[in-house]
């Protein structure tokens, strides 16, 4: 499912850091989402998991600079590898 907006990340399980755990609060608040739980979500333990999973299309992760940067300049899209 590509994500259009905040709204749609209710229907997509959220990748989260196990060891980083206000990203998607902090993100949810940044764009005036209201504070909700997400009911999907899938907690890994490293960012190189979050975004080889996100890449795969299991869900949508937050990721950091640079690290997704060659991702995002080769048009990467969720289950593209």
């Amino acid at each position: 499912m590509l994500v259009q907006d905040g709204l749609d990340l209710g229907r997509v399980p959220l990748i989260h850091l196990s060891t980083v755990t206000e990203d998607w609060a902090a993100w949810a608040e940044a764009v005036d989402l209201p504070d909700r739980e997400f009911d999907r979500r899938l907690t890994v333990d490293t960012s190189v998991m979050a975004i080889a999973a996100a890449i795969a299309g299991i869900g949508v992760a937050i990721g950091r600079r640079p690290l997704v940067d060659s991702q995002l300049a080769a048009g990467v899209s969720p289950g593209q590898k």
